[in-house]
């Protein structure tokens, strides 16, 4: 058991090195596991699903609004300015740069920029939303693999 908890741990690191090599993430992400603690241990989890959440609701909103006739940029900015908000708590930083780019767009009235940096965001974001899937998946595992070596122990113990 203990063999494949560290096969775990050796997983869970190489995903996170890989999403920083890959610039998916910045500090804001160290922070936010920084929060997590033995009081808390679903704090990351819970966090990424409220913010997946979030951005699936955002997204269909902003796409019902690209398919109006005439688009309303100075609601969208709000939305967007909004979302910028959520995706920097999390730390997802390609996915931040490509809403910073979709905010210009929105603010130059550039309907088909706007609609492309949206597309560029929404790409971006399921790539990192199916990270964070394994990523809070792993950590599931490694916490059931260390309740399991725990219960071993203390029925050892007994």
């Amino acid at each position: 058991m203990d063999s494949f908890r560290a096969s775990l741990k050796i997983e869970h690191r190489d995903l996170l090195f890989s999403m920083h090599d890959d610039e998916m993430l910045d500090d804001g992400f160290e922070r936010l596991q920084s929060l997590q603690d033995n009081d808390n241990p679903n704090f990351l989890a819970e966090t990424i699903n409220i913010f997946c959440t979030e951005m699936d609701r955002v997204l269909l909103q902003i796409d019902s609004h690209f398919e109006r006739d005439v688009m309303d940029f100075s609601y969208m900015e709000i939305v967007v300015h909004n979302l910028k908000g959520s995706i920097s708590s999390v730390g997802a930083c390609k996915v931040l740069n490509s809403c910073v780019y979709l905010r210009d767009a929105i603010r130059n009235n550039d309907q088909d920029r706007s609609m492309r940096a949206f597309n560029r965001m929404k790409i971006e974001y399921y790539t990192i939303r199916s990270k964070f899937q394994t990523l809070l998946e792993l950590e599931s595992r490694m916490r059931d693999c260390q309740t399991t070596i725990s219960n071993q122990s203390a029925s050892r113990d007994s």
